[in-house]
């Protein structure tokens, strides 16, 4: 299982959980509400919530079993929600089915479906975390530095970043989650979206602002992902941390990162040996 796809596995409870709730107590309201009063002359009318069929409410719970199966099958996942969202694209549930396909196609290698399928999302639910922590992750990973639209991918990515940090650092948790898993959850998430605004500031060359927010990332699950600890390497080395900076790039290597990613580590590794050996070691805090 590649790593984000066990990151995916391992915050499933917490998107299930809100996802779900928020959607049957939207649907719960529908008959709970009083009649509606003749509108005002002038007067804005709020449009009614969505009704939802038992059709759809059959399919939907079908989809959800599926994400709920281990091991995971994304390429089931992708026909189920794709089928899903053709026949519902208004659906109140389509927001997390278009996230929870930008997992899976994630996972099966199809970064340019899994952005489409993220933004779509997002602009669905601004806050929907699951699609705001992949895309804050994924999307300065795929930067390259001759893009027309560089700048304002950037931005879009530390906006995602911010904002998924800004929901998860005021969430509460769900009665029907433990408080263990709600932790774990909530932290590989916000791992994710701290992982990818790190990034975003190595790009932009902030660098202590990039080392702060990668140390968290790398903190806030057991299984960080080592490209973390070469990127963080990456932002020490700039920030003039060359201590620092070598432990990151070993635990890079200790992580076994890709092999391209590794070579780097050992080879920035090395040099930072070098320079710190010539530079004082700060004090231990």
């Amino acid at each position: 299982m590649n790593r984000i796809l066990a990151r995916w596995a391992g915050t499933a409870l917490l998107a299930l959980a809100l996802g779900f709730t928020a959607a049957a107590q939207q649907q719960g309201q529908q008959g709970q509400q009083p009649p509606a009063q003749p509108a005002k002359a002038g007067e804005n009318v709020p449009p009614a919530a969505p009704v939802i069929s038992p059709e759809e409410e059959k399919e939907y719970k079908a989809f959800l079993a599926v994400t709920e199966v281990r091991p995971i099958d994304p390429k089931k996942i992708i026909a189920m929600g794709n089928d899903f969202v053709g026949k519902y694209p208004q659906s109140t549930y389509a927001a997390f089915i278009y996230s929870t396909m930008a997992n899976a196609y994630q996972t099966t290698g199809d970064p340019d479906k899994m952005f489409e399928a993220g933004q779509k999302a997002i602009e669905l639910n601004e806050n929907n975390i699951d699609a705001l922590s992949l895309m804050a992750w994924a999307v300065p990973r795929r930067i390259r530095g001759d893009e027309a639209d560089l700048q304002q991918r950037l931005i879009n990515a530390e906006n995602y970043a911010t904002r998924g940090i800004n929901i998860l650092s005021a969430l509460t948790k769900p009665e029907a989650m433990s408080e263990e898993d709600f932790a774990k959850s909530k932290n590989a998430k916000l791992s994710m979206c701290y992982s990818g605004r790190g990034l975003v500031y190595l790009h932009t060359q902030r660098f202590a602002d990039s080392a702060a927010d990668l140390e968290k990332a790398t903190t806030l699950t057991p299984d960080p992902d080592p490209v973390d600890f070469y990127v963080l390497g990456m932002a020490y080395t700039n920030s003039k941390r060359p201590h620092e900076a070598v432990t990151a790039y070993e635990k890079c290597v200790a992580g076994k990162a890709p092999a391209n990613v590794q070579n780097e580590c050992k080879r920035l590794g090395a040099e930072a040996k070098k320079e710190a050996a010539n530079t004082l070691k700060p004090p231990t805090p």
